[in-house]
């Protein structure tokens, strides 16, 4: 993928994470999919709480650009490292219920480092993303339960693009910070 300045923008296809996530996975949960461990309310549950993460540093992010921080703030360049690790641990849990529920994904066949930002306001992103969680969790089959998730990722992809995160290079980091630290063999390929 090119991006607009010519230079070829790194690119991380959602099959390598799946094969890497879900071999993972099963050192947590042996017999992943089907260990009887966590249905599909568990996987989304994970999700959703990533999710409160990502909006918790966004709001952390709002109050330093409008002049504000929290005296217990991080700094703003410390703060988009960890939006850009939550934002990995959304893609990642939501991969993994994707895999529960055996689905491919389809929301973009990779994930791109600088997705457009579609929105003005981060704020708006990660209240879309609060919402399609929800309905994700509500949802009364598995089509609507899908489009949710897609959206939840496609709203992933949009903060990073917002924030100028690149947001396969993330995911690349996270994964294998993770595994090293957990003692884990997978590693992702760096972009």
């Amino acid at each position: 993928m090119t991006a607009a300045d010519g230079e070829v923008e790194p690119v991380l296809a959602f099959a390598e994470l799946r094969q890497a996530n879900v071999e993972r996975c099963k050192l947590w949960h042996p017999g992943f999919p089907d260990d009887g461990l966590w249905d599909a309310r568990h996987w989304l549950n994970a999700v959703l709480g990533e999710v409160g993460e990502v909006a918790n540093v966004v709001k952390k992010l709002h109050r330093h650009e409008i002049g504000i921080p929290g005296a217990l703030d991080a700094p703003y360049e410390d703060l988009l490292d960890h939006l850009a690790d939550e934002l990995v641990d959304v893609i990642c849990y939501g991969d993994l219920y994707c895999a529960f529920k055996g689905w491919e994904w389809r929301p973009r066949r990779r994930i791109v480092a600088f997705a457009p930002a579609e929105r003005d306001d981060a704020t708006d992103i990660c209240l879309e993303m609060g919402a399609s969680i929800g309905s994700a969790i509500l949802a009364r089959d598995d089509v609507q339960a899908r489009r949710h998730v897609d959206a939840v990722v496609a709203a992933c992809q949009q903060l990073a693009g917002f924030y100028a995160i690149d947001l396969a290079g993330a995911v690349v980091r996270k994964f294998n910070r993770v595994s090293e630290r957990q003692g884990f063999p997978q590693r992702l390929l760096s972009t």
